[in-house]
C-alpha cells in the first residue's frame, strides 16, 4: 500500500448495523466515508424531535396593550386529567410568545389543552417601573389577571390570540 493510500483510509475497528439487524465489522475505511457516517449518526442522535409537537405561537394583550405574560399549555387526557408534560412560554415586549416543550424543542403536543395565561404587567409601560420600585428588589409581585381556557392544538402550526381585560 502506498503512502497516498494510507492517508486516505483510517484504521479502526468499527461495527456498523446492517438493515437486517446484524452487524458488519469494518477494520479499514476511507476517511471521508468515516466522517460522513459519524456526522450522520450525530445528526440523527442529536435531533430527536418529538413528532407529536406542533409549533404554537400567539399574542397576549391586556386592555388592548401588549402584555408581559406567562403562558402554559397543559395537555388534557380523558375526564380533564393531565395528559403529560406541559409547554410553557413567556411573552416578549410586543406580547408575542412561542411555546417551548423543553429547552430544545418548540411547540405543544397535539390535542386538547388547558391553557393558563397569567398577565404580569403591560409591556413597556409606566406600570412596569412602578411595580419594580414597589417590590423593592426589582421583581414584580402578583399579576394583573390570570385566566384558564381550553384550546385545541391540531396537526399544523397554529397562532392563538388572547385579548384579555378586567
Amino acid at each position: 500500500m502506498s503512502d497516498l493510500d494510507r492517508s486516505r483510509s483510517f484504521s479502526a475497528l468499527i461495527f456498523l448495523p446492517k438493515p437486517d439487524g446484524g452487524i458488519v465489522r469494518v477494520e479499514k475505511m476511507p476517511t471521508r466515508l468515516l466522517l460522513a457516517i459519524t456526522a450522520a449518526f450525530l445528526l440523527v442522535g442529536c435531533s430527536k424531535r418529538d413528532e407529536t409537537l406542533v409549533d404554537v405561537r400567539g399574542e397576549v394583550t391586556f386592555c388592548g396593550q401588549p402584555a408581559i405574560a406567562e403562558v402554559l399549555f397543559e395537555p388534557q387526557a380523558a375526564a380533564g386529567q393531565s395528559g403529560g408534560r406541559a409547554s410553557t412560554a413567556m411573552t416578549d415586549d410586543s406580547g408575542e410568545f412561542r411555546m417551548m416543550y423543553d429547552g430544545s424543542q418548540v411547540g405543544a403536543k397535539r390535542g386538547k389543552h388547558r391553557v393558563t395565561v397569567r398577565v404580569l404587567r403591560l409591556a413597556g409601560s409606566a406600570a412596569e417601573s412602578d411595580q419594580k420600585s414597589s417590590a423593592g428588589g426589582g421583581e414584580s409581585v402578583g399579576s394583573l389577571k390570570t385566566v384558564q381556557l381550553v384550546r385545541e392544538v391540531g396537526d399544523q402550526s397554529v397562532r392563538f390570540q388572547f385579548p384579555l381585560s378586567f
